[in-house]
């Protein structure tokens, strides 16, 4: 976020941010480059006016010195001789010991002094000294400490100026850059951040992948879950009727809230489509399922599983109060989410798509080639399986009546069959017939439900007036050499059986392969393959 008084927004592209801090880096270069060209030249002209200031003072050392050596000599020149070594010894000190003229006027006034001088005079000397004394304190100009003064404050006003340059346009160019480094650390934080995520997402999408099956795939979010998430997490799925939420998986150490909801439109977050955070859960506006927990108050995060507009589940996350977890943790869930719900619901569609390839649409039991299937996975099956085939009569003459005569005949029998075939498999073949497999149920039961099946049929058709007759047939899979074979002999039974009544108006059960059956006032031997017991029968009212 900003630094507080910062009004500029902060970039979200990290090559914006870098190109900025170049920015500024240049700017900084050249702004502390010309500073330091300021604070040089302020340092020459300082050094400069010191410079300057020394001469002027020499200077008016010198003609200060000039003075009272024409004094001295003006002195000598009415006075006795005795003050002559006032005089040399003021040509020999500074500033005029280093000055030629004074050395040859102090050799004239000691010539004066002792009497060698012939021609010259101490009115001369006195008049030579005045005239060095004249040049040099015209030499001293009069503005010289002002303009010394003025340059030193020129020094000063220039040294004030950098340093408020450096206050103003240094510091915060300083802080301006600090900012973009911690925003480019964000940045890059961030992006570790979102590049962890996409491996995450990428690892749990192919441990999903490779999941066939949806405890598979549900062991798979366990162990994400397990990995990324330090709280309380647990996944809810809606069943296969989309009205309940099941508790399907949890956090492997430690566990899941217990969330209450019972269906998924009675969770906010799936009924609104997106993410729900939840600072406290005792808050107004807070998830009424979050309230009264065990533990007391918390923070909550939930993410709807949705694949294609149905809503799968969802995702349920707790914490301490007050703190709901970051950003990135909500980033994570939610890819964990949207992950599971593309996975499960793309089983479940297929799941589904697979079911309604196999079921006949009209009755809702197994078509032709599941039943197919069934019958061949029965035939190497070890056991020795119980096969029914019932079969409607006349149903010509329900084709003749139209097709909404025989789609209700049709589902008069597959709810008849679903009574008496509750721990079986049975499914549809050709014509409307109906096959039955039990597995380990007694021969006599399996009778005794066919003709329960009948007479169902027919209490159906006194009841509602709609006439289905139906046959059936028993027999044992065993010695069959193939499915074809088994539905031949299942047919064959039939015909035989519903031939026998027709003569002799019942029939009889057969226990084994050499059961006689008495039909028409004569015994008929009907003889099944080898190791299959056969029976048959019809049934109907009208």
């Amino acid at each position: 976020p900003p630094e507080p008084g910062d009004t500029m927004t902060p970039p979200t592209n990290p090559l914006t941010h870098w190109r900025r801090l170049d920015e500024a880096r240049r700017l900084t270069l050249a702004i502390v480059g010309c500073l330091a060209f300021a604070l040089v030249l302020a340092a020459l002209v300082w050094v400069e006016a010191g410079r300057y200031s020394d001469e002027a003072a020499a200077e008016t050392d010198r003609a200060r010195q000039w003075e009272v050596q024409r004094a001295r000599v003006e002195a000598l020149a009415g006075g006795p001789a005795a003050s002559i070594d006032d005089l040399v010894r003021g040509f020999d000190v500074a500033p005029l010991a280093d000055d030629p003229r004074a050395g040859e006027l102090a050799d004239r006034a000691v010539a004066l002094a002792s009497g060698a001088a012939t021609t010259d005079t101490w009115e001369t000397l006195a008049a030579d000294v005045a005239a060095e004394a004249e040049a040099a304190g015209s030499a001293v100009p009069a503005e010289r400490g002002a303009f010394v003064v003025r340059l030193r404050a020129g020094a000063v006003v220039a040294s004030a100026v950098f340093v408020a340059a450096v206050w103003l346009l240094i510091v915060p160019l300083i802080g301006s850059i600090s900012r973009t480094r911690r925003r480019l650390e964000t940045a890059r934080r961030e992006e570790l951040t979102r590049n962890r995520v996409r491996d995450l997402a990428s690892r749990v999408a192919e441990g999903l992948d490779v999941a066939e099956t949806e405890e598979e795939a549900r062991a798979v979010v366990s162990r994400a879950l397990d990995r990324m998430s330090s709280r309380p997490v647990e996944v809810l799925l809606a069943d296969s009727s989309r009205a309940h939420l099941e508790r399907a998986v949890t956090h492997p150490r430690l566990g899941g809230p217990g969330c209450d909801v019972s269906s998924p439109w009675g969770c906010p977050a799936v009924r609104r489509a997106r993410t729900m955070i939840y600072a406290r859960s005792d808050d107004l506006d807070a998830c009424p399922h979050l309230d009264q927990r065990p533990d007391g108050a918390c923070s909550a995060v939930c993410v709807p599983l949705t694949f294609l507009g149905d809503a799968l589940g969802v995702l349920h996350q707790v914490g301490p109060v007050a703190e709901p977890p970051d950003p990135v943790e909500v980033e994570t869930l939610e890819t964990i989410a949207s992950e599971t719900a593309v996975r499960l619901g793309t089983m479940r569609k297929i799941a589904r798509i697979e079911l309604q390839a196999r079921l006949d649409p009209v009755t809702g039991l197994p078509n032709l080639r599941a039943t197919r299937e069934e019958l061949a996975r029965v035939l190497l099956e070890p056991g020795d399986a119980i096969v029914a085939l019932i079969a409607p009569e006349d149903f010509g003459e329900l084709v003749a009546a139209g097709d909404a005569a025989v789609d209700r005949a049709l589902r008069l029998m597959a709810n008849a069959v679903n009574e008496v075939a509750f721990d079986a498999f049975a499914g549809r073949l050709r014509g409307g017939q109906v096959v039955i497999v039990w597995r380990g149920v007694d021969p006599h039961l399996a009778r005794s439900r066919c003709r329960a099946l009948a007479a169902s049929l027919a209490g159906d058709s006194a009841r509602t007036g709609r006439e289905v007759t139906v046959a059936w047939a028993v027999v044992r899979a065993g010695g069959h050499d193939d499915v074809d074979a088994l539905v031949a002999h299942l047919h064959d039974r039939l015909g035989r059986d519903t031939r026998r009544e027709q003569g002799a108006g019942r029939a009889e059960d057969a226990d084994d392969a050499d059961q006689r059956y008495p039909a028409a006032g004569h015994a008929t031997t009907d003889t099944a393959p080898a190791g299959a017991e056969a029976t048959g029968g019809r049934s109907g009212a009208g």
